[in-house]
């Protein structure tokens, strides 16, 4: 943004300075050619009666502007007729010129204007000013762009600063979180709200989102943790194992095993006398909930899922794990409402 406001400023000025470099040179001859005129009006009655002594009066009164280099009159003949100033040496008159009007040299501007009365020509005036005027006024003007653009940058600084620590600041700070996050996976970052326009409110909502996400990190965590701590209270041999494993950690899911007597084993009745027995009733997280027995009677056991409480989200869905033996069977469900009746998914027949 600076560089671009610095270009900007750089290139105004330069046109400035030369739009108004010019103007002043239109100016200057405009001024010389009117001082000109008046002069040569003046001095025809010098020319007319062949009066140098007026000539050089009138020439002189030139020494109350300090840019006017020199001032020669010829008479209509060509001749030096009076020359400013009086000590000029004639090695540096120029000699008779011709035409009429202002032009610029490398050092200096020069008019020549004909001197005439009625129509006849007298004379004619050389006029030659320097352009030390057009100099000084280049230099100041100069100096007033310099510090025009030295002051617009600094504010232009001052501006960059000020919106680098409101707005590219809480940016960085937003990038630097979302780098702890994916580098350390750590979800309990959050990054610094420091106002509440645009920047704040994504800010917000991405420390929400990282609350989210942290929440349910917790919860598998801590389900991975119940299964390994389940794993090792499981860690010999059942006759018949039942796991119930459900992907909402807002909903409530309840494992029922049925023996073949009839006996429902379930939170409700978490141990029978055929054996079966419920680890443990699981109401929050993801599961697992699990339903063993050392020892399996004939007949046939019912494997169902009751959807107890149902969650925000609203559906749930799951798999159960039945281990017999070195025999592994998976059976995925979903249920629809909550609070309903046990949804039996499988059987075990047991000969």
């Amino acid at each position: 943004m600076m560089l671009t406001s610095t270009t900007v400023l750089v290139l105004t000025g330069v046109a400035l300075f030369l739009y108004d470099g010019n103007s002043f040179r239109q100016s200057l001859a405009h001024a010389l050619t009117v001082r000109a005129q008046m002069l040569a009006s003046n001095s025809t009655a010098a020319l007319a009666f062949e009066n140098q002594e007026d000539a050089r009066q009138l020439l002189a009164g030139l020494k109350a502007d300090p840019s006017t280099v020199m001032a020669v009159l010829y008479d209509k003949r060509g001749q030096l007729f009076a020359r400013y100033p009086g000590d000029l040496p004639l090695a540096q008159v120029p000699g008779a010129p011709t035409g009429r009007g202002a032009r610029f040299e490398p050092t200096a501007v020069v008019v020549v204007q004909p001197v005439e009365e009625e129509g006849r020509m007298l004379g004619t005036l050389y006029l030659e000013s320097d352009l030390r005027a057009m100099a000084s006024r280049q230099r100041v003007f100069a100096l007033v762009v310099l510090l025009a653009a030295a002051g617009s940058i600094a504010v232009a600084f001052a501006l960059s600063t000020w919106l680098q620590r409101g707005i590219a600041a809480p940016v960085r700070a937003l990038a630097e979180a979302a780098r702890r996050v994916t580098d350390d996976r750590d979800y309990s970052v959050r990054a610094g709200v420091v106002s509440d326009d645009e920047i704040g409110l994504l800010t917000g909502a991405f420390n929400g989102m990282l609350g989210e996400i942290q929440q349910r990190d917790t919860a598998l965590r801590s389900s991975e943790a119940r299964l390994k701590q389940l794993n090792a209270d499981l860690e010999r041999r059942d006759a018949l194992r039942v796991t119930l494993a459900w992907e909402t950690d807002a909903n409530d899911v309840d494992l029922h095993v049925v023996d073949p007597d009839g006996v429902d084993c379930y939170y409700g009745h978490p141990a029978n006398e055929s054996g079966l027995q419920l680890y443990r009733d699981i109401t929050q997280g993801l599961g697992p909930e699990v339903i063993r027995t050392s020892k399996l009677d004939r007949g046939t056991y019912h494997i169902g899922v009751r959807y107890f409480s149902a969650g925000p989200m609203g559906v749930s869905r799951g798999i159960v794990v039945i281990i017999r033996g070195d025999d592994v069977t998976i059976e995925p469900f979903r249920l629809i409402e909550g609070g309903g009746d046990v949804r039996y998914v499988t059987s075990v027949v047991v000969k």
